[in-house]
């Protein structure tokens, strides 16, 4: 994919048996990595020898790596590449998937490589972000995505504007009951509840759950 090479896979077989430095790093050998002083080694040559072509071979790494689903690999590759918008995009599609599965850790550490700026005036990342730190009990962090969610969603059409604010409701409730505060919780919860085929199962479940 990056080298554009039709036989990349007969030459990773040579390479290998020549003992030339590469490493499988499983039994099927479909990953192998060169052993670190030698990637350096070569990474060195590419930058001298063909600069002009570094960064669209990063770019192109964190395409297949983003479509096979190694997204902070993806992300790193698009970084190297100057290409903010990418990872930034990468980060965002696979921000929820992350919450769902309990990778709350590994986003906000996605998180904190892009520039917090880039990350202001979209709603759906924010919403995230304040569920991460909402469920790893970051409660400052939490509201201040929220602040930035509820800032974008006061500009949207009037049913994203509402599913936004109702999703922002109850990650607040979240908050609120994981600091043992249980007034109001039931009015920032219930909404979501009597309009729940209007809302992705998990804000569901967390809202069955609050209350």
């Amino acid at each position: 994919m990056v080298t554009g090479d039709p036989d990349s896979a007969t030459r990773l077989d040579e390479l290998e048996h020549q003992e030339l430095f590469l490493l499988p790093l499983d039994d099927e050998r479909l990953w192998f990595r060169y052993h670190h002083l030698f990637a350096q080694f070569l990474q060195r040559r590419l930058r001298r020898q063909f600069p002009g072509e570094v960064a669209g071979l990063h770019l192109k790494a964190s395409q297949w790596l983003g479509q096979h689903g190694h997204i902070a690999e993806a992300v790193q590759h698009a970084l190297h590449a100057g290409a903010t918008g990418t990872a930034v995009e990468l980060v965002e599609q696979a921000a929820m998937t992350l919450v769902e599965n309990s990778s709350m850790s590994s986003l906000l550490n996605l998180v904190r490589k892009l520039p917090r700026t880039a990350l202001f005036d979209r709603p759906q990342m924010q919403a995230a972000i304040a569920w991460a730190n909402c469920l790893t009990h970051r409660p400052q962090e939490a509201e201040e995505a929220l602040w930035h969610l509820e800032r974008v969603a006061a500009g949207e059409p009037a049913r994203r504007k509402h599913l936004l604010l109702g999703e922002a409701s109850v990650i607040r409730a979240c908050v609120a009951v994981y600091a043992d505060r249980i007034d109001g919780v039931e009015a920032l919860a219930q909404p979501c509840l009597d309009r729940a085929d209007d809302y992705p199962p998990f804000t569901v479940g967390v809202a069955a759950n609050v209350l």
